[in-house]
């Protein structure tokens, strides 16, 4: 995905389990935003750039918001507790 700073977050085994990565257009200043247990994947960013939304699957799959930096990270909703739309009805 393209975040509106025109960084590119993608997925990455690099580190072992699946993670949040961001880098420049070119591949350069590769970053790894997550460092969770489970596996992060399918990063989105708010169009506004103040949030970065992703799923996190361990044994369940739960919706996560995080700054762009990486840090910030909240838990929006689990597997089965409502919503999983950012913005309607999640837990931050």
């Amino acid at each position: 995905a393209f975040a509106p700073d025109d960084r590119i977050l993608f997925t990455s085994q690099g580190s072992g389990a699946p993670q949040i990565w961001a880098a420049k257009p070119d591949g350069s200043e590769a970053r790894q935003l997550t460092t969770g247990d489970g596996a992060a994947v399918m990063p989105s960013p708010s169009t506004s750039g103040r949030w970065i939304f992703f799923q996190e699957a361990d044994q369940d799959v739960n919706i996560w918001r995080m700054d762009p930096d990486g840090s910030g990270v909240k838990l929006g909703s689990t597997a089965g507790s409502g919503p999983t739309v950012p913005g309607q009805g999640l837990g931050w």
